[in-house]
């Protein structure tokens, strides 16, 4: 506890993928830099492009690891400039040496933006110490070689961290004062099932995750190519899973994405599935289809059914879910409606049928 009385953990500089949103649209806005970090795969460059889609602006990302220092210094050009063009200059030749570097590629775009242009410089702790100075002079004097950057673009930078083994170099303490915040991106298992609903996830993975919340992120660096899960890495398991792969292929093949520990425990999870009644005959058939009694098949088969909402099966999403509250399981019954209106929320909260469960079920929704 702080003099002050504050707990010091209140005070780290850690946000959710949520809360990084906000921030960074915030500062997008206000054209305020911001220093990302975090572990590899943990979600830090699709956030920044939310923020993009949000504000519907541009993005340039720069890998500053394959940067140059003459990117943000421009293009050197010499030439031999008429002395007529120079009255003051007196000499015997015709012409006189200019030399200037010319603007190019990313650069000339920083010059010139007319709208809200968010330079994005991913992996920058991986840069040189020549690369790290050139955005020092980007960001806090806006000015490089004489050149003014666009009071249109807002700088956000990201990199891992040293502890990460991913080749972070030491960062330039001067480069860390021109950022408005330094803040670390954590994961939230609720807010990445919100994410994984909207954005086709396969429900196997991600009614597993929901499950077993701790195989989100748990990466650890290795000697060796052996991967651990990230959140990127989920999102590549998804892919996989949906090849439907010979079953004799499937742990390894997984094992590669997340590790061989986690590859378990998901291939465990899909055998829950092999157990469940078919989604599409729930749907098909609400008010017939018998209630699972064994938690983790009704937390399974809620998330099927999540997975398949539309303004067709909203209603027999929430037929199927008053059944279930009636048998008991009222946890189950709020969960599968509120991820089923999450698929889309605007069009599916505003049905007669989720308005109707709605209305009778205010205190739940505000849990």
């Amino acid at each position: 506890m702080s003099d002050t009385g504050a707990s010091n953990t209140i005070a780290e500089p850690v946000l959710t993928p949520e809360e990084l949103f906000q921030l960074l649209v915030l500062c997008a806005k206000a054209k305020h830099p911001v220093l990302i970090t975090g572990a590899p795969g943990i979600g830090k460059t699709s956030i920044v492009k939310q923020v993009q889609d949000f504000l519907m602006c541009d993005l340039q990302i720069s890998h500053a690891i394959v940067d140059s220092p003459l990117d943000y210094k421009g293009m050197p050009y010499a030439w031999m400039e008429p002395t007529a063009s120079v009255p003051s200059r007196k000499t015997e030749c015709d012409t006189i040496p200019r030399a200037a570097f010319i603007p190019y590629g990313d650069l000339e775009t920083l010059i010139n933006a007319k709208t809200l242009l968010i330079h994005f410089a991913d992996d920058l702790g991986q840069a040189s110490d020549m690369v790290k100075a050139a955005y020092m002079q980007m960001q806090l004097g806006r000015k490089i070689n004489g050149q003014k950057i666009s009071d249109e673009v807002v700088f956000f930078a990201a990199t891992n961290r040293k502890q990460d083994a991913a080749g972070v170099t030491r960062f330039l303490e001067p480069l860390k004062d021109r950022y408005h915040t330094i803040v670390e991106l954590t994961t939230d298992h609720n807010q990445w099932i919100k994410w994984a609903l909207k954005n086709d996830i396969a429900h196997e993975v991600f009614t597993w995750i929901r499950m077993s919340p701790q195989f989100l992120s748990d990466f650890k660096p290795a000697s060796d190519f052996s991967r651990t899960p990230t959140p990127r890495g989920i999102h590549q398991l998804s892919d996989m899973y949906k090849l439907n792969l010979p079953k004799e292929m499937r742990m390894r093949v997984f094992g590669g994405i997340i590790g061989p520990s986690a590859a378990v425990n998901f291939i465990t999870h899909l055998e829950y599935y092999a157990k469940l009644q078919d989604p599409d005959f729930v749907l098909a058939n609400p008010k017939k289809a018998r209630i699972e009694t064994e938690p983790a098949l009704i937390y399974t088969l809620c998330g099927s059914l999540a997975a398949r909402a539309s303004k067709k099966t909203i209603g027999a999403i929430v037929e199927y879910a008053d059944r279930l509250e009636k048998a008991g399981f009222m946890e189950f019954s709020v969960m599968l409606v509120k991820d089923a209106s999450m698929k889309d929320a605007n069009k599916l909260m505003a049905t007669v049928e989720f308005i109707d469960w709605a209305g009778r079920h205010n205190e739940q929704i505000s849990l």
